[in-house]
């Protein structure tokens, strides 16, 4: 028992320094506030918990499932979770870590350690963050390189995959040690950034991990790469290679490495293999949803087929589409929500742009639905690889749930693609894309240029014969899309809600004989749209889209999607009576539905709730006042000293009127909320919160008499580190 009270002191220590960064805000502020006999009461729980769990090393029983090289699930235990006895074991030189949210920052890292292997035949392993201990670093070789490739995303927040990576250096920091005399002081290390500049902190988790790993002696070789996907769909993998270029060389000549000639080949096959039927991926996320396994827990990796309750259109503007779409949990009791969460909803790609990706490969129908298996060439060591999609599965099934096939490709993977062109016509096509960057980024980049769409561009009737290997090395797997939740658990404890505009950005196309107009649709809203016509039986032809709705093995009939549950820390002050102000435009409502939706539920229990102050701006009144009812309920509800809409409709009138116009009118009242305690909040895009962020310091230094510095000081930190100025932000 004293080794369990022991046990559970430190993790009770643990939990409480860092409570603020793992847990919920309610959840560390109560934390936080427990007094000594509290935290024993808490500390004895655990200690039974850590004397009576099976095991008397429980750290030893925890471990991951990941995809391994065979497509088969694999359990990593602690011995594997060290990064150094891997790379002996494996005999690589070089790590390529990667922390990814949408898949982009592992296609990367795999893309690097590909030019590592052909270009200078060193042995490069790329490992998921989430699955190694850090610690472990402490004991890296001099003689290996580390490469860390890490997204931020939000504000400032780093992947679900790398938080942990994230504590191990914050742990670290705080001994504030000598660099010379650091645990990292053999550390070589290279690093590179995903984020967008429009974010008020840019690539923020590079730039902190760069310093820890600084500060506890580790060397860097070359600058810190940073991609700023504000430019662009593709500008992060044009600053990749501009940064590619550029390290290289440093690490060739750091360790003495030749570059050689090479040919890119996929490592990746993908062949025809006899499999009993029942054990083919058709779709399937993982292997419980292939099995039907019972009592698995729904995440990233296994999301679960959940029902939409209801679907309804919010414009009355017949040219535009904007989702209410709420779904029913009910069959599931152990997946919770909280108001302000993100509900992940994995799509499928629409049937016409897979038809025409295996037309362009000449498939038939056999070759598109036959077995095949996914595996590595035989002379690649692939036991700590892993294989980006399941298998056994099917062509059609690759490019139709588990490859970004819609997506703009990058100038890297055209540069590869171009030993494919299966005429001279094809190829002179190509090399005009590759060789004038104005030219890629005039009918790639802007014109969001799928795969696909350049083939039939270059040479739209011939056949391709491209590996399929190339697909799944080079397009990056299909992510799930989050949206903010649009209710609170207090109102609908089962019933998620969630607000989409329908993304169909009018381009113009170009093939090798004539312009024609052509729109580029958002793969997930489009796919919500096609269910909700599909479910209330309404004219679908209006995007010419088709989907397979039912899903793999029909898993989805009956309106269904693939979702799981992104908590986040966008949450209401634990005090109810504490003020809050909103600001959001368009579906950036959403979160401050769920809000509202809470407090009223408090308010009509007789609680007291403090005065909340919500800024909306759309387009007009009659078109996309989203939830305008419900606004006007409420304020006749609870009155408005106790909440109060201000809405900014930017075209009702001839010059155009914003939020942050509506903010700095009513500087007054927003002042002295802030001054009374007030959070504040912003949902929206990046450019919307910029100008609002710039209207509130406006506000702060005509109110408190602040100057500029002080102002922005006051927004950006005090508020920020107080947890009183919250933003759930997105580029467009």
């Amino acid at each position: 028992m004293d080794s369990g009270i022991q046990g559970a002191t430190t993790l009770l220590t643990s939990i409480r320094r860092s409570s603020h960064m793992l847990l919920p805000p309610k959840v560390s502020l109560a934390l936080q506030q427990l007094d000594i006999w509290d935290q024993f009461g808490l500390i004895l729980l655990l200690a039974l918990f850590y004397t009576f769990l099976p095991g008397s090393a429980p750290e030893k029983g925890w471990f991951e499932i990941i995809w391994g090289a065979n497509g088969k699930d694999k359990i990593q235990n602690e011995n594997s979770r060290n990064i150094v006895k891997v790379l002996e074991k494996t005999g690589a030189d070089v790590v390529v870590f990667f922390g990814s949210q949408s898949g982009r920052s592992e296609r990367l890292a795999n893309s690097l350690s590909r030019d590592l292997t052909t270009r200078y035949k060193v042995k490069a392993l790329v490992a998921d963050l989430d699955d190694f201990d850090h610690n472990y670093l402490q004991t890296f070789p001099g003689s290996k390189l580390a490469i860390f490739f890490l997204a931020t995303f939000g504000e400032g927040d780093p992947t679900d995959n790398a938080t942990g990576f994230l504590e191990v250096l914050s742990r670290w920091s705080r001994d504030r040690v000598d660099p010379k005399q650091g645990s990292l002081r053999n550390l070589k290390y290279c690093v590179f950034g995903l984020g967008n500049s429009s974010y008020k902190y840019y690539n923020k988790c590079v730039d902190v991990v760069d310093a820890g790993l600084s500060l506890m002696g580790g060397t860097r070789l070359g600058p810190v790469g940073k991609g700023d996907e504000a430019r662009g769909t593709v500008a992060t993998d044009e600053d990749f290679m501009w940064w590619r270029d550029i390290i290289l060389p440093i690490v060739a000549q750091k360790f003495n490495l030749t570059e050689v000639e090479y040919r890119y080949e996929p490592e990746i096959l993908v062949e025809s293999t006899t499999v009993d039927p029942a054990k083919v991926y058709l779709g399937e996320r993982s292997s419980a949803q292939l099995e039907a396994t019972a009592s698995t827990t729904i995440n990233h990796r296994n999301p679960y087929g959940c029902p939409v309750a209801q679907s309804k259109e919010l414009y009355t503007d017949p040219s535009r589409n904007c989702l209410h779409m709420e779904f029913d949990l009910s069959g599931v009791p152990e997946l919770k929500y909280q108001s302000g969460d993100h509900l992940a909803i994995w799509p499928t790609n629409p049937q016409n742009e897979v038809n025409r990706i295996m037309e362009l490969l000449g498939l038939d129908e056999y070759s598109r639905t036959e077995p095949v298996v996914v595996r590595f060439r035989d002379d690649i060591d692939s036991e700590h690889l892993k294989i980006p999609l399941p298998s056994p599965t099917t062509r059609e099934s690759i490019f139709k749930y588990y490859l970004e096939i819609c997506g703009p490709v990058s100038p890297d993977l055209l540069n590869k693609f171009l030993q494919y062109a299966p005429t001279e016509k094809a190829k002179a096509a190509l090399s005009t894309l590759i060789d004038s960057r104005e030219t890629f980024n005039q009918f790639v980049t802007l014109q969001c240029s799928s795969i696909a769409r350049i083939m039939e561009f270059a040479d739209p009737e011939a056949k391709w014969q491209v590996p399929m290997g190339f697909f799944v090395e080079g397009l990056g797997r299909l992510q799930p899309r989050y949206y903010s939740v649009a209710s609170s658990p207090a109102m609908e404890p089962r019933k998620p809600a969630i607000t989409a505009v329908v993304t169909a950005k009018a381009i113009t196309t170009r093939s090798s004989s004539e312009n024609k107009s052509d729109k580029m649709y958002g793969v997930a809203t489009n796919y919500l749209l096609a269910l909700k016509h599909s479910m209330n039986q309404e004219d679908r032809s209006s995007n010419g889209l088709i989907y397979d709705l039912d899903g793999p093995r029909n898993k989805l009939v009956g309106g269904k999607v693939f979702l799981h549950i992104r908590h986040s820390s966008f949450k209401l002050p634990a005090n109810n009576k504490t003020p809050i102000i909103m600001v959001a435009a368009g579906t950036g409502i959403a979160p401050f539905r769920g809000f509202v939706q809470e407090r009223v539920r408090i308010a009509t229990a007789g609680q007291e709730v403090g005065p909340m102050l919500l800024f909306f701006g759309c387009r007009s009144p009659e078109h996309d006042y989203l939830y305008s009812q419900e606004w006007e309920k409420t304020e006749q509800m609870l009155g408005k000293h106790r909440f109060r809409i201000i809405t900014a409709f930017s075209r009702q009138q001839q010059k155009r009127l914003y939020v942050q116009d509506k903010l700095e009118e009513h500087g007054e009242l927003v002042a002295k909320m802030l001054n009374d305690g007030a959070y504040f909040y912003i949902c929206g895009s990046t450019d919307m919160a910029r100008g609002v962020r710039q209207a509130l310091v406006k506000v702060m230094m005509q109110a408190n008499g602040y100057d500029e510095k002080a102002a922005d000081n006051y927004v950006r930190y005090e508020l920020k580190q107080a947890r009183r100025f919250q933003e759930d932000v997105w580029s467009v």
